[in-house]
């Protein structure tokens, strides 16, 4: 059998990932309340990927890049929906 390179700490930052357009877009057509709690929501994935990875030495440079990415998204949807604005 082939081993699955994928564990619980990635799936929550590929979740974060995908969750950064819809919380933009939120946003920007109104939805503050709901954007709200989709931004927390990925805030508390961001720490829990992180300590559960810590926890579980389940540190890698994949997911160290990918955590970066997902701040990024975050931070620029949020940036342009407000500036659009």
């Amino acid at each position: 059998m082939r081993k699955v390179n994928a564990n619980i700490p990635n799936f929550l930052t590929m979740a974060r990932i995908a969750m950064a357009l819809p919380v933009g877009y939120l946003f920007y057509v109104g939805e503050h309340q709901l954007a709200f709690y989709g931004f927390f929501v990925a805030g508390s994935f961001d720490f829990w990927d992180g300590y559960l990875a810590r926890k579980w030495n389940q540190k890698t440079v994949r997911a160290r890049e990918q955590d970066g990415i997902a701040a990024l998204k975050s931070r620029v949807s949020l940036s342009v929906a407000s500036t659009v604005l």
